[in-house]
C-alpha cells in the first residue's frame, strides 16, 4: 500500500483503505454538517462532497506522539489511527477534512493558500493561526462552548482543551474583539479578509507579530514532542508560556489603544470600558491578571480625562448657544423698534 516518504519516516503504517461507499456516506454527513452550521458563508455542498470522497483514506497504525489523523496534500491522502473513530464527532478527523476543503491552488496545481495560511515560494506564513482557526470552526461544528482549562499550569479560556489549546485560546481573544464572522469566512473560503480586518483594528506590525508568535508556539510544541530528552520539557514550556502572555497582551492593548484614539463620545468611552471589563474573562497565563489590571486602570484614567474634555466642550457650546439666543432676541427687538420709527 502506497504511503509518501514523509509519513513513512514518521512510522505511520496504512492497514487498509476505507470502502468507497462508507467514504461517500461520510462525505455527505460532513458536508451537511458544515453547510447547516455555517449557512451564511455560501459553502458549496457538492464541492465539499466531491473533495472528501476523492480523498484517499487509510486506517493506519500511528505513533502515540502524533495526531491520530494526518493529511498529506501532496498525494491527497488521509491517515486515520486504528484507535480512533471514523465518525462525525471525531475532533481530529473534522480538523483534517477542513484542511482538504481549504486548499487553494494555482494553475500549476501548486498549493498557494490554506485558509489563513499563505504558502509562499520560500516560506509558509500563518500556519499556527490557521490551525487555531480551523480548530475554532471544528468546535463550532461540534457545538462546544468556551470553557476554562489548565494547560502547562496556567489557566486559559478555550473551546478546544485537547487540541491546540494555547493557540485556540488566543483565537478566542481575537474573535471576542474582532468578531468571528470574518475569521470563519477566511478559514473556510481561503481568503485574506480576516488578515485585513485584523491589520485595520490592531495595526499591521501587531498583526504580523501575533501571527509569528503563534507560529513560534507551534514550533516549540513540535520541538518538545520530538525531543527525546524529557528534561528539556520545562524549558520549552516556559518559553511557550512567555510567548503566550506576550501575544495576549499585544492583542488587547493594541485593540483598545486604537479604540481610545477614535473615541469621540461618552457612549463610545462607556463601550470601551464595558468591553475591556468583559475581556478579563479571556485572560490567561502567569502574571497576566496584574498586567491586565494595570492596563485597565491606565485606560480608566484616560476615559475619565476624555469624558471631562467632552463635557467641558459641550458646556462651552451650550454657553455659546445661550449667548447667541440672547443676542438674537436683542437684535429682533431692535429691528422692530427701527421698523416702527
Amino acid at each position: 500500500m502506497h504511503i509518501n516518504k514523509y509519513f513513512k519516516d514518521l512510522n505511520i503504517e496504512p492497514i487498509y483503505e476505507i470502502d468507497i461507499r462508507e467514504k461517500c456516506d461520510f462525505a455527505n454527513k460532513v458536508a451537511c454538517c458544515l453547510v447547516d452550521t455555517f449557512q451564511e458563508y455560501d459553502l458549496d455542498y457538492l464541492r465539499i462532497v466531491d473533495l472528501i470522497q476523492h480523498t484517499n483514506m487509510y486506517i493506519s497504525k500511528i505513533p502515540k506522539k502524533l495526531s491520530p489523523v494526518n493529511y498529506s496534500y501532496k498525494d491527497n491522502s488521509l491517515y486515520i489511527s486504528d484507535e480512533t473513530k471514523f465518525a462525525l464527532n471525531n475532533n481530529y478527523l473534522l480538523h483534517e477534512l477542513i484542511h482538504i476543503i481549504q486548499e487553494s491552488k494555482n494553475k500549476k496545481d501548486q498549493l498557494i493558500q490554506l485558509g489563513l495560511c499563505e504558502v509562499l515560494e520560500t516560506k509558509i506564513r500563518g500556519l499556527a493561526l490557521n490551525e487555531g482557526a480551523v480548530q475554532f470552526v471544528v468546535q463550532k461544528m461540534l457545538s462546544n462552548d468556551i470553557k476554562n482549562a489548565k494547560i502547562y499550569d496556567i489557566e486559559i479560556t478555550t473551546r478546544s482543551t485537547d487540541y491546540y489549546p494555547i493557540i485556540t485560546s488566543l483565537i478566542e481573544q481575537l474573535t471576542f474583539l474582532l468578531g468571528d464572522d470574518v475569521l470563519i469566512d477566511s478559514t473556510l473560503n481561503s481568503n485574506c479578509n480576516f488578515k485585513y480586518l485584523a491589520i485595520d483594528e490592531l495595526g499591521e506590525n501587531t498583526f504580523f507579530s501575533i501571527q509569528n508568535n503563534m507560529d513560534k508556539i507551534l514550533e516549540l510544541k513540535n520541538n518538545m514532542l520530538n525531543d527525546k530528552n524529557r528534561e528539556n520539557d520545562l524549558q520549552y514550556i516556559d518559553e511557550i508560556k512567555r510567548i503566550y502572555s506576550l501575544t495576549q497582551n499585544m492583542i488587547f492593548t493594541s485593540y483598545f489603544n486604537k479604540l481610545m484614539k477614535k473615541a469621540k463620545s461618552i457612549d463610545e468611552l462607556r463601550n470601551i470600558r464595558r468591553r475591556l471589563r468583559k475581556f478579563k474573562l479571556y485572560i490567561g497565563g502567569e502574571n497576566s491578571e496584574s498586567y491586565y489590571l494595570d492596563y485597565y486602570n491606565q485606560i480608566e484614567r484616560m476615559i475619565l480625562e476624555h469624558q471631562k474634555k467632552i463635557v467641558n466642550k459641550s458646556l462651552i457650546v451650550v454657553k455659546e448657544n445661550k449667548i447667541m439666543r440672547i443676542f438674537k432676541k436683542i437684535k429682533s427687538y431692535l429691528s422692530k423698534f427701527v421698523f416702527q420709527n
